[in-house]
């Protein structure tokens, strides 16, 4: 599991490799493999709810279009992304 640990000044993201005990720099493909510093739960063993119940405890917004774990799985990465790229 990777945890963002900071953002550098030209703007990539240094994460915290737990499995393998080391400083990873970003990059696109790393996307699938971030968690919630917060929470320390993998998104990839919840289900439908589960992962609509954590999207509401960390305050994402779901469609109500979004029905497929996958889809929702997608949409809370990007948006949990999105909030480490804006710190």
């Amino acid at each position: 599991m990777l945890k963002p640990i900071r953002k550098t000044l030209s703007g990539q993201i240094e994460y915290w490799d737990t499995e393998r005990k080391l400083v990873v720099i970003g990059g696109s493909d790393l996307a699938s493999n971030i968690i919630n510093i917060e929470s320390d739960i993998s998104l990839e063993e919840l289900n439908a709810n589960q992962l609509r119940s954590f999207a509401e405890q960390n305050g994402i917004d779901i469609p109500g279009n979004m029905k497929k774990e996958e889809t929702i799985r997608s949409y809370i990465i990007e948006k949990l992304k999105t909030a480490v790229d804006s710190e």
